[in-house]
């Protein structure tokens, strides 16, 4: 074989790792049948640009609400009235972390 054509079989082989690897993935992140993501497994699997509006690929991680927040920072509150004041500043130290 010559140089060019391990190098395509090498691009085959990791097309088709990206394939699985992005297929479990997807699936595992409840997002094996959007759109953005056949897309992207349409091309790994064709080893083409079958699709060219792949990028900016957009995360669907759940964001807490407002009303998610505002009701962790009112039990932040009742907790900082029955600790001690170096627990409270760690433990919103952490808080603020996540």
């Amino acid at each position: 074989m010559t140089r060019l054509s391990n190098k395509l079989r090498e691009y085959e082989i990791i097309c088709a790792e990206a394939y699985q690897v992005i297929g479990v993935l997807a699936h595992d992140a409840n997002r094996f049948f959007d759109d953005d993501v056949t897309k992207i497994l349409d091309n790994l699997s064709m080893q083409e640009i079958v699709h060219e509006n792949i990028l900016p690929f957009e995360s669907r991680i759940n964001l807490p609400s407002n009303k998610e927040v505002k009701s962790a920072n009112d039990a932040l509150e009742s907790i900082r009235s029955s600790c001690p004041v170096e627990y409270y500043e760690h433990l919103k130290t952490i808080l603020n972390y996540f």
